[in-house]
């Protein structure tokens, strides 16, 4: 079960007025992503949104645990689980698991079988351009 607080808290904490534009361009690259069923590293990601300066990476995974909490207040799957490491496999880092673990969002399943299973859904809730459902998973596109 999730704790409200630590949902509060990742709603809020990571969210100041100054970032709010680049939460808006994240979320809107994380919904063409799952449109398009593409996964992107943290690196890519950030260029993507035209993030950049110092600690660009540590300010945009304070975000994606932002829409983690906000895709869960939502009950919809995480759109972070579009984002991974290109050190880990194809895997995001371990704060997206620890995240989604503090949400309530992850149980006793191994990073790889949750994940896996984030995907699937979020290839679920993707719809294409004539509003239908597309039931192709985003691991079938990659490979």
């Amino acid at each position: 079960m999730a704790d409200p607080a630590i949902a509060e808290t990742l709603l809020t904490t990571h969210e100041t007025s100054s970032d709010e534009a680049w939460v808006a361009r994240l979320i809107d690259q994380l919904d063409q992503l799952q449109a398009k069923g593409q996964l992107v590293t943290y690196l890519e990601l950030a260029d993507l949104i035209g993030l950049s300066g110092p600690q660009r990476i540590h300010r945009l995974t304070g975000w994606l645990e932002t829409t983690l909490a906000r895709d869960q207040a939502l009950k919809r799957a995480p759109r972070a689980a579009l984002v991974v490491s290109r050190f880990r496999g194809g895997l995001p880092a371990p704060g997206f698991f620890e995240c989604a673990q503090a949400l309530g969002m992850m149980g006793a399943e191994s990073p790889q079988t949750f994940h896996g299973r984030v995907l699937d859904e979020l290839a679920h809730e993707r719809v294409d351009t004539r509003g239908h459902r597309d039931q192709k998973g985003v691991r079938d596109e990659l490979e």
